[in-house]
Formats: C-alpha cells, structure tokens, sequence
C-alpha cells in the first residue's frame, strides 16, 4: 500500500499495438518546464562526473577508484556471495566469468571500505572493510535507494573484514542524494489534473471542510 495518490485510467477507444499513449500535465507544467529549459546550464563538475551505472558496464571491470582516486559521489559495495571462497575460485578457475557468477548467484550487498589490493596472477585482490548494517538484499541494485546507513544507525554498526576479493566482487553506487535526481538543477513540478475530469459529486467540498492554508 502507498500514500500516494493513484488512479487507474480507462482508454475509450482500442489501442493499437505499440502505440504511444501520451499524458496532459496542463499549462502550468508546461510553461514550467519551458522556463526550465530556457534557463538551465549544465553543473561547472558535470564534465568530470562519471555514472555508477557507466563503471559497472565497464568489461573487463577496471581497477576500483577508491581513497583519493575515488569520486566523491560514489561508494563501493560488496556481494556477499564472494564469501564462499571455494565457490567463486572453482567458477573462475573452471573458465567462468565472475561477473556472470554475480547474474547466477544473486546481489546480497554490504558498504565496502578498501583497505588494500594486490595482484595475483594477473588478477587484482582487494581487502575490504564491510558495514554490515548497510545490507540489502535485492534482485537488481536500486543505485539510487542504497544508502550508506552510517547516520540513520550512529554507533550501532557491525564491521567485518574480508581479504583477497576479485574486482568483481565489488559495485560503484551512488551516495545517499548524490544521484540525478538530487542535482540543484533538475526539474521538478506537479502533474496537473484539470478539474473537468473529476465527477462533480468529487468537487463539491465545503470550505468549512477544507483544512486552513499555512
């Protein structure tokens, strides 16, 4: 269940396949929306800003940013799977991609803290500290909703460290409101509902009804 508002829509006419369905959200949206386009300028960083989402693409995964080298929006989260040492050596060992490994074996994620790497035939080894309380469990990481869990839980966080992970047991994620949507310059405006759709008994409320304005 959700606060929010909802509404289902009835189509009064067939829709073809892969038609396009579009959404009025009125002249007050739409005239916002021009004055946010004719006054928007890109962030002065936005040419050194780099996606989670681009460096999780990246194959072969490159060497993890972490320390100094890292962005300052970025944090660094471990699968839980990579625990199973045996598990994830006999998979690579026998030809396999660890990255697939990741797709077969699901995404239990903790905040990582690189502490050091090394390489090891040709393959780099990281030791990291792990935030458990920052754990998640989900079918597909949500970079946005992952937060790092540190000030929501003050002094009440278990660590553990683990030793000589792959680079693929590690993924960048956005830091709490770092994402897109958090940016000082994106648009934000209500979707307007013209009063015309809704059923006159809906709009008949008396103002000794309506709560007073602040």
């Amino acid at each position: 269940y959700s606060a929010n508002v909802a509404m289902e829509l009835i189509a009064l006419r067939d829709i073809d396949a892969d038609e396009e369905i579009f959404l009025d959200y009125g002249d007050l949206w739409d005239k916002a929306w021009r004055h946010h386009v004719s006054r928007w300028r890109p962030l002065s960083n936005a040419q050194q800003y780099v996606s989670p989402e681009d460096l999780n693409a990246q194959d072969p995964p490159q060497p993890l940013r972490y320390g100094d080298s890292a962005e300052s929006h970025l944090q660094i989260l471990y699968h839980g799977l990579f625990d199973d040492d045996e598990g994830w050596r006999d998979f690579a060992e026998s030809g396999g991609n660890l990255t697939k490994y990741v797709e077969l074996h699901g995404q239990e994620v903790y905040k990582a803290e690189i502490l050091s790497v090394r390489i090891e035939d040709g393959r780099h080894l990281y030791t990291a500290n792990l935030t458990l309380e920052a754990e998640e469990e989900l079918d597909e990481v949500d970079f946005d909703a992952v937060t790092d869990g540190t000030m929501d839980h003050p002094g009440n966080l278990e660590y553990e460290i683990v030793v000589d992970k792959p680079r693929e047991a590690f993924i960048y994620a956005n830091r709490a409101y770092t994402g897109d949507a958090y940016q000082s310059n994106v648009f934000r405006f209500f979707p307007g509902i013209p009063d015309e759709i809704f059923p006159d008994a809906w709009r008949n409320i008396k103002r000794d009804f309506m709560p007073p304005r602040t």
